[in-house]
């Protein structure tokens, strides 16, 4: 996790507004016109944190007013901001609202919106679009409306953002990571307090538990002892609830699991790098305790069996290339 502080405090005052522009697009992937008060020069002072997914920052401003450059191209980011002092109106989708301290608010940057300030201190966070749409798609009919942190939901939120920014200084590219996953989750949470569905917060935490649990599965197929228990005590679940989330599943979780452990083989065996190592280990380096089981499980999932799709594929790449391909088999 990066952290970087920049300031407008030695930039002259007509070239602020686009070096504050050029910096929120740079750490951000968000596109903001700026422009500053009539009464002052326009004065920042930001202090970023930027991982390889998870980006946030702790923001002052003198009064400004900050617009959308153009609909469709202002970025990949969802901008969630938390009101610490002053006051700042929105205004996006045909709703507006003032927020103030303690208060959050939601902006799709890739919209048309404003926001005009008084003099303020806020912390925001840059969420991935794609991820906040998948689990909450209604996302733009819920822009520009003010959450009380105070409360409910809100107030959760309002934790997970204080601790999130105590932690900043000492949070590890994976950790980062993590949380950036959780936080779609969380804030679509905290959404239910403005009148949706109070179902779709439960619909979602079972999603995110999923996708924890599909995560560590990924990361320890080559477990061969990996089995239900192992993951429910990975992700700090109980069995049974494992069992409750994935019992309307098409697939099973261990058939999942043993999917996913072949397509790895599968792809090892026409691996070129790897033509030195055998059969058997490509199977045991992927959880398979038992090689006999595998090529029973390989020739039923692809028609016919390791050894004949690795010597097809040895014959595939030596017409795709030159005779002496055979040489290096």
């Amino acid at each position: 996790m990066q952290i970087h502080s920049f300031s407008t405090d030695l930039t002259p005052v007509w070239q602020r507004p686009e070096v504050f522009r050029r910096e929120m697009q740079d750490r951000f992937s968000v596109c903001l016109s700026v422009q500053d008060s009539r009464d002052a020069p326009l004065e920042t002072r930001v202090r970023a944190y930027c991982g390889r997914h998870l980006r946030f920052a702790e923001l002052r401003f003198s009064p400004h007013r900050t617009s959308s450059v153009s609909e469709g191209r202002s970025g990949s980011r969802i901008l969630f901001t938390q009101q610490l002092e002053g006051q700042a109106y929105f205004s996006q989708g045909g709703r507006d609202c003032c927020v103030t301290p303690g208060s959050f608010c939601l902006i799709d940057p890739a919209l048309p919106f404003t926001i005009e300030t008084t003099e303020m201190h806020a912390r925001s966070i840059y969420l991935d679009r794609q991820s906040v749409l998948a689990v909450a798609p209604y996302i733009q009919s819920m822009t520009s409306c003010s959450i009380d942190g105070s409360a409910g939901a809100g107030a959760i939120m309002r934790a997970v953002v204080d601790e999130l920014f105590k932690l900043a200084p000492s949070l590890d590219e994976d950790t980062a990571d993590t949380i950036s996953e959780a936080l779609p989750y969380t804030l679509a949470t905290a959404l239910t307090g403005l009148g949706r569905d109070p179902n779709a917060g439960r619909a979602r935490l079972h999603l995110f538990h999923k996708k924890r649990i599909l995560r560590f599965a990924r990361q320890h197929l080559h477990d061969p002892n990996l089995d239900p228990r192992r993951i429910a005590s990975g992700v700090n679940l109980s069995l049974r609830y494992l069992y409750d989330l994935f019992a309307d599943e098409e697939l099973p979780l261990m058939k999942w699991i043993w999917n996913e452990r072949l397509k790895r083989a599968q792809r090892d065996l026409e691996a070129r790098h790897l033509v030195a190592r055998s059969i058997s280990e490509i199977a045991y380096s992927w959880g398979f305790s038992n090689l006999a089981h595998f090529s029973r499980a390989f020739r039923h999932e692809y028609g016919i069996s390791p050894r004949q799709w690795r010597q097809r594929t040895r014959v595939a790449h030596c017409q795709s290339t030159s005779d002496t391909c055979a040489d290096q088999y």
